[in-house]
């Protein structure tokens, strides 16, 4: 119970404090995803250039430390055409919003984890790349965002829009904006605890305050 309880309070402080950095800038520095390799892509946007793409990389989840928290997190990009910074950089924190916010929460509700590899991580990238770069027509080979790489990570990406526009619930992630001047966008998200977990921790803190009142000196 005392693991439990802690897990609950700790996750509480940490969407408090999500909730707070929604209201300032940050200074995030790149962690290098040294031990990720990644999965060579290539994505084009027509509206563009056929011929150019857009993005030509390794496409993986990356990592950064949070300079003014100092605490570690997973972002992807958003901003394909940007190259990411290797030094740190100040960020705006904001959200989302429309039906970008409602399909970016069920994609990571529906395919989202923390112990993806590289493939699961490429395929995530695309398929974030397809709902805030495309506006109506959601799919790897259509289209005006399109991408080419090893069909094992495509037929996933195409697979994770599948099931992300399918969904039909309350995400439990609350999905948060970096966005900066000079280097790529990004997206990151963070689990919010269910209401019976609120509930639970509630609990605990009112179990915590008999035993204290308890133990008081007469």
């Amino acid at each position: 119970m005392k693991k439990q309880l802690s897990t609950i309070i700790a996750a509480v402080f940490m969407l408090a404090g999500a909730q707070a950095a929604h209201a300032s800038d940050i200074s995030i520095a790149w962690q290098g995803n040294a031990a990720q390799a990644g999965v060579a892509l290539q994505a084009f946007d027509t509206r563009l250039s056929t011929t150019e793409a857009v993005f030509d990389d390794y496409a993986l989840q990356l990592q950064y430390t949070n300079l003014t928290s100092g605490t570690s997190f997973a972002a992807f990009c958003i901003e394909p055409l940007a190259g990411n910074s290797v030094l740190p950089a100040t960020y705006s924190v904001s959200s989302f919003s429309g039906v970008e916010a409602s399909h970016l929460a069920a994609l990571y509700q529906t395919s989202f984890s923390t112990s993806m590899n590289a493939t699961q991580q490429a395929a995530f990238q695309l398929a974030v790349w397809e709902f805030t770069q495309e506006s109506s027509t959601f799919g790897t080979q259509t289209g005006a965002f399109v991408s080419q790489g090893p069909s094992a990570v495509t037929t996933l990406a195409d697979s994770y829009l599948a099931a992300a526009l399918s969904f039909s619930g309350t995400s439990s992630y609350q999905v948060t904006k970096l966005t900066s001047g000079d280097y790529q966008d990004l997206v990151f998200a963070t689990a919010v605890p269910e209401p019976g977990t609120y509930a639970l921790f509630l609990a605990g803190l009112g179990a915590i305050g008999m035993i204290a009142r308890r133990r008081l000196p007469r």
